[in-house]
């Protein structure tokens, strides 16, 4: 009996514990919504069980394969994501850091920005938080230079082998750029987004880096990060996001009329 009891004990430790794991994994991410239809699953089903309901239990085990199909089309890339950010942390050449983006980084990085908007010039720059892009991203030439606005202009400014790809900065540091990144295969964002805009998407659908964009056609910053997109950002609120992101403290800024969400044409 007390064995018994241990093993049931263990288990309920072990269901409770993975179901736990599963809510983490999710809850920052739309596709939280899999949790809850799990447990709402659950529920009936063993409801329908305790009352011998055998013809809606056996409605309930055939749908199970359907909604699995759904959501895994619906929530594709918001689980890529959750669980690319559970599971993966940072190593190699963009190992994890202490330091923060600070605001004199930013401003320079922004400067910049401004001179290659003033030039008719694009830019796409990375910026790396908890999880790994090493294995999401090609080619890429280390650099390993200070931020300034003077080597951002000068990677993005001039048509050299570096200005087509994306720079990846990392605290203070610029690491690495001209790299090659994954692109968005949604096919319901807005028409007027170039490969710039469809890269940052996808690496911000693939991990959980932040990512600014300056459109070469139309002068346009935009800041793509967990899965979304927010476009045609003002100066003023990409350095409140960049700094309220890297710092651990809440978004200050409205961007509810930027944001492209997940539904929009």
């Amino acid at each position: 009996m007390t064995i018994a009891l241990i093993k049931a004990g263990i288990q309920i430790l072990l269901l409770t514990y993975f179901v736990y794991f599963f809510y983490q994994t999710l809850a920052d991410s739309e596709a939280v919504v899999i949790f809850k239809f799990f447990l709402m699953y659950l529920i009936f089903y063993f409801s329908f069980s305790a009352l011998n309901l055998f013809v809606l239990r056996r409605i309930a085990e055939a749908l199970v394969l359907p909604f699995v199909t759904l959501f895994a089309v619906m929530y594709g890339a918001e689980l890529r994501r959750a669980v690319s950010s559970r599971f993966s942390r940072r190593n190699g050449v963009f190992k994890r850091s202490s330091d923060k983006i600070n605001g004199e980084i930013i401003d320079n990085i922004l400067s910049a920005c401004q001179n290659l908007v003033r030039k008719k010039r694009g830019a796409l720059i990375i910026f790396p938080r908890e999880t790994t892009i090493e294995d999401k991203i090609n080619g890429g030439t280390r650099l390993n230079a200070e931020v300034t606005d003077k080597i951002i202009s000068t990677v993005f400014e001039f048509d050299t082998a570096l200005h087509d790809g994306a720079m990846v900065i990392q605290g203070n540091r610029v690491i690495e750029a001209g790299c090659y990144l994954p692109l968005t295969t949604r096919v319901d964002i807005n028409p007027v987004f170039g490969t710039r805009h469809r890269a940052a998407l996808g690496i911000a659908e693939r991990s959980d880096a932040v990512v600014l964009v300056v459109s070469e056609e139309s002068g346009a910053m935009s800041l793509a990060y967990d899965g979304q997109i927010y476009y045609k950002l003002s100066q003023e609120q990409i350095r409140g996001i960049l700094l309220s992101l890297f710092n651990n403290s809440e978004l200050k800024q409205d961007i509810s009329d930027s944001i492209i969400d997940s539904q929009a044409g």
